[in-house]
């Protein structure tokens, strides 16, 4: 709750920078388990 409370004062620039890292660090965890290169590229949206 208190981490959702603080998502809120988050500006839209820190979101997005937030979300890209998580979608990178999927992708990373895709590579690693050896996804097809399809899954990497949808995951990062290629």
């Amino acid at each position: 709750m208190a981490d959702q409370k603080r998502g809120a004062e988050l500006s839209f620039s820190e979101l997005q920078e937030r979300r890209l890292e998580n979608r990178l660090k999927r992708a990373v965890e895709l590579f690693e388990l050896k996804a097809p290169k399809s899954v990497l590229a949808a995951e990062i949206g290629l």
